[in-house]
């Protein structure tokens, strides 16, 4: 059950954009103390640059991109929208007509078509125009962390291996 947080969140670039300061420092210190240090093969290395790159930009996508929200429509007044619809299809925040895996986001302040979730990295809600690119965004993400990962404990494997014949 999810619980709702005693003091309204609301939607803050701070997050996303420390999150990007992160991901590009990582990244530096990949380029200067891991690949720099031991001669590793090219595979290795444009693999993880091509990781990097492409969480980058689908993290981007999914940061700028519409998730779906719902347009209001004034042409009717809310009043004449509880007469004709069923009032568990309506919003009384946006009031707008929902659909049925449309859902209200309360850190946004607005409905999204096929809501999962707001993604506090990302800054924006899921839903039905940004699943895909989220999807990708935490692939590549999770495959760039295996590969450094990966770097690094050979980079301390063969740092105490050389230490022990000195």
């Amino acid at each position: 059950m999810v619980r709702t947080p005693l003091k309204k969140m609301e939607k803050s670039p701070s997050t996303a954009l420390l999150y990007l300061f992160l991901m590009i420092f990582s990244y530096g210190l990949i380029q200067i103390y891991l690949l720099s240090d031991i001669s590793l093969s090219l595979w290795l290395i444009y693999t993880t640059n091509a990781f990097f790159m492409l969480s980058t930009i689908f993290f981007l996508f999914t940061w700028l991109r519409d998730p779906g929200y719902i347009k209001t429509d004034n042409s009717l007044r809310f009043n004449e929208i509880l007469e004709r619809f069923n009032p568990n299809h309506l919003c009384p925040d946006c009031k707008i007509i929902r659909t049925e895996r449309s859902r209200h986001c309360n850190i946004c302040n607005r409905c999204v078509e096929r809501y999962d979730h707001h993604c506090p990295w990302i800054n924006n809600c899921v839903g039905v125009k940004n699943h895909g690119t989220f999807f990708f965004y935490v692939l590549f993400t999770v495959l760039y962390i295996i590969f450094v990962f990966f770097l690094s404990s050979k980079v301390l494997y063969y740092s105490f291996h050389l230490d022990a014949f000195f």
